[in-house]
């Protein structure tokens, strides 16, 4: 019952910028659909990724990164294959031809090698082609990017640089190309991409004409500063009762805000750290070179680490003056918008005043999506 001409895959790597182009296609899915790629709805989860579909290959029940992303505990495997599929089967039977069927979820990336052929499997009633694409940044650059989110997510975890073990992703990133009868494997670094740009290099890749697409409103996921890290820590600390997927909508826009505020310090990485980290790496970064970049240097990616420091140092944080001013603006903005701004309380104590910033920016948030909801015009995508 082939319907699609290709099965296209999405698979990330995280922190290669997943958000900016997942944006752009929930926002340009009717533009894309005139052009011939189809997104399903099926498999989200409440989610902005097909968070069902890495799911439901596992060799398990569970994997702790999906469970805590998607709220899947309690779910069984099979119980969310025949849910999917039914979902999607439902969902593609009443729409008009398409020769793409796109799906997306960066946690594909981390499915093991005894996974990944599950995907040809469970696609191969829907088209006679799979292909898959994936962006990899140079290794080290990638794992720090990756402690930072981990971090921005998740309070009291240490930085550095937690390599998903590199026998492990050469393994992953060869079994991907094994799998798919066309697997498009790009370098996520700006000479690399399409006009220096992620979004225009994915329509370029997948064949997207994207000056038929709106690309307004897309945007990176923001990295945590040295200075955000106690108050990222303290808003996580409130939200930790919630489910994982309404905590990422509560804090969402919380570190552009402090950054428009009061700006910060990015974190910087030590030099010998980086280079032990991208060489533990030589084994695949040489098979990439080999089999996308032949006549390329040595490895797939360029070997220059002279933007590390020797030694750094990560220890900024704003004053209190500072942070006065942040709590400042927030109660501001709630008051702007019609909310009532909790009373001043003590605040002599810095504990107290990061609280205050929390307890704030939680209350202008849920205003902020009461009034969203409220809005004629809102749409959920």
């Amino acid at each position: 019952m082939n319907r699609f001409e290709r099965v296209l895959l999405y698979i990330g790597a995280p922190k290669t910028g997943t958000t900016s182009v997942q944006i752009m296609l929930w926002q340009n899915r009717p533009a894309l659909m005139e052009q011939g790629i189809y997104i399903p709805l099926a498999g989200r989860a409440g989610t902005d990724q097909h968070i069902a579909l890495p799911a439901i290959v596992l060799r398990a029940d569970h994997r702790e990164d999906l469970d805590r992303h998607a709220n899947l505990r309690g779910v069984d495997r099979e119980t969310r294959r025949r849910d999917f599929l039914r979902d999607l089967d439902d969902e593609v039977a009443a729409v008009r031809p398409c020769h793409t069927l796109l799906l997306f979820s960066e946690h594909m990336f981390y499915s093991t090698v005894a996974e990944i052929p599950g995907y040809r499997t469970l696609f191969s009633n829907y088209a006679p082609a799979l292909e898959c694409l994936m962006y990899l940044r140079r290794q080290d650059r990638w794992l720090a990017s990756l402690d930072l989110q981990v971090r921005k997510a998740v309070a009291d975890t240490d930085f550095g640089l937690n390599a998903m073990p590199p026998k492990r992703y050469g393994a992953a990133v060869r079994a991907w190309d094994k799998v798919a009868d066309r697997c498009h494997i790009r370098r996520y670094q700006t000479g690399s991409l399409v006009r220096g740009d992620v979004v225009a290099d994915f329509c370029a890749t997948i064949g997207l004409d994207d000056a038929r697409l709106s690309t307004s409103g897309v945007h990176a996921n923001r990295s945590i500063l040295q200075e955000q890290v106690e108050l990222m820590d303290a808003l996580n600390a409130r939200l930790r009762s919630l489910p994982p997927a309404r905590r990422v909508i509560i804090r969402r826009g919380f570190l552009p805000l402090c950054a428009e505020v009061l700006g910060g310090t990015k974190f910087t990485q030590a030099r010998d750290r980086a280079l032990t980290t991208f060489r533990a790496y030589q084994d695949i970064n040489r098979w990439l070179r080999v089999t996308r970049d032949p006549d390329g240097p040595e490895y797939f990616f360029d070997e220059d680490f002279s933007d590390y420091e020797i030694h750094p140092s990560n220890d900024r944080r704003y004053t209190r003056a500072q942070l006065g001013r942040l709590l400042s603006v927030i109660r501001g903005r709630l008051e702007s918008g019609g909310a009532t701004a909790a009373g001043a309380g003590d605040l002599a104590s810095r504990t107290a005043l990061i609280g205050a910033i929390a307890s704030a920016f939680i209350s202008l948030r849920r205003a902020e999506l009461r009034g969203a909801r409220e809005t004629p015009a809102h749409r959920p995508r």
